[in-house]
C-alpha cells in the first residue's frame, strides 16, 4: 500500500527543515510514501532543501495558487498518490515510527487515525540540531492540553465526540474517504474550525474513529497573536454552527469556551439531551477556556 504524507507550509523555513529531517529516521520503507509539501512563498532554502531530500525520499513540492490552510491541504489531496493520507504540519516532528503506525492503523478502510501531539518549547532552531532535540524530548516535551483533553474521550464508555480530535497535525484517513465526503471547506478563513467540520462529516457518516497514542509528533511552540487567533475561533466556530446547525456542533461552541466540560458534553450527545445532566459536578473542569491553550507563548531555551 502505498501512502502520501500532506505538509502546508508558510513562513516557517527553520521549522520545516528540521521536520523534513525526521523523515529521514522513519522506521517504515521510504519507497512506500511520498511526501506532498504545499507552499505558497517556498524560500530558495526550502526549494534547495527539497532537491537535496529527493535522494532518499519522494518529495513533491507543490505551489499553492490559492488561499488558506483548507485550500493547501485540499490541492495536496488532489495531487497525492496515496491510499493512505497522513496530515502533518510544518513546525513538527515525527517519532520514528510515526508513518508506520498510522498506516497499521488503516486495515480497515473506514477508519480515521489519532495519533498524540506534544509541545516543545526550545529557542534558537537554527542552532540547534535534530539529534540533540531528540535527545531532550523526555523532558522537554509536554503533552499539547487541547489533544490530551479530547483524546481523553476514547476513555468513555461511550465516546460519541471522537470527532473534535480531527486535528490536521497528526490525523490520518483513505484518500477515498476525502474524496467521497468533499475534501476540507475552503469557506473558513484564517486558523481553525475547517478540520474539525471535517471531522463532523466524516463521523456523521459512519466513519471509525480510533486513537494511536504511539503514533506521536513533537509541534516546535511558537509565539501566537492570541487576540487575532480568538477572533479567527470566534468566527469560525460561527461559520461551523451556520453550516452545521446542529445541537452537537452548538455543544462544541460551549465547550471550546469553557461553559461545559468535556464529560457534560460527551453524556449530552450520547444521551440525546441534557436536561438530567448536572454542569457543576463534572469532574474534568481543568481546561475551562481556550484561552489557556492560544496563550501558550512560553518559549524555553
Amino acid at each position: 500500500m502505498y501512502n502520501s504524507v500532506i505538509i502546508p507550509t508558510y513562513k516557517k523555513e527553520t521549522r520545516l527543515l528540521l521536520a523534513l529531517q525526521s523523515f529521514l529516521v522513519q522506521d517504515y520503507p521510504p519507497e512506500k510514501y511520498e511526501i506532498i509539501i504545499v507552499a505558497k512563498e517556498p524560500s530558495e532554502t526550502i526549494r534547495k532543501a527539497i532537491v537535496s531530500a529527493r535522494r532518499k525520499l519522494d518529495i513533491k513540492l507543490i505551489i499553492q495558487k490559492g488561499t488558506g490552510r483548507a485550500n493547501a491541504r485540499n490541492e495536496g489531496i488532489r495531487r497525492a498518490s496515496g491510499e493512505v493520507i497522513v496530515f502533518t504540519d510544518d513546525d513538527l516532528l515525527l517519532s520514528s515510527n510515526f508513518i508506520s503506525q498510522h498506516v497499521d492503523s488503516h486495515q480497515d478502510k473506514n477508519v480515521v487515525s489519532l495519533g498524540k501531539v506534544f509541545q516543545v518549547y526550545l529557542s534558537c532552531l537554527d542552532k540547534v540540531e535534530l539529534k540533540e532535540i531528540f535527545k531532550r524530548l523526555p523532558s522537554i516535551a509536554r503533552e499539547d492540553i487541547y489533544f490530551k483533553t479530547v483524546r481523553k474521550a476514547f476513555s468513555f464508555e461511550n465516546n460519541s465526540i471522537p470527532w473534535i480530535g480531527f486535528g490536521t497535525n497528526n490525523v490520518s484517513l483513505r484518500k477515498d474517504a476525502l474524496i467521497k465526503i468533499g475534501l476540507f471547506d475552503e469557506d473558513f478563513i484564517g486558523w481553525g474550525q475547517d478540520n474539525i467540520e471535517l471531522g463532523y462529516r466524516l463521523y456523521k457518516r459512519g466513519y471509525r474513529f480510533t486513537y494511536n497514542p504511539l503514533a506521536c509528533n513533537y509541534h516546535l511552540a511558537h509565539p501566537r497573536n492570541k487576540e487575532n487567533l480568538l477572533k479567527d475561533i470566534t468566527r469560525n466556530l460561527e461559520i461551523f454552527y451556520k453550516k452545521q446547525p446542529e445541537t452537537p456542533v452548538k455543544l462544541y461552541r460551549d465547550f471550546i469556551f469553557g461553559k461545559i466540560s468535556l464529560e457534560y458534553f460527551n453524556n449530552s450527545i450520547a444521551k440525546g439531551a441534557d436536561s438530567d445532566l448536572d454542569r457543576g459536578k463534572i469532574f474534568y473542569r481543568e481546561y475551562i477556556k481556550l484561552l489557556q491553550w492560544v496563550s501558550s507563548n512560553e518559549i524555553v531555551a
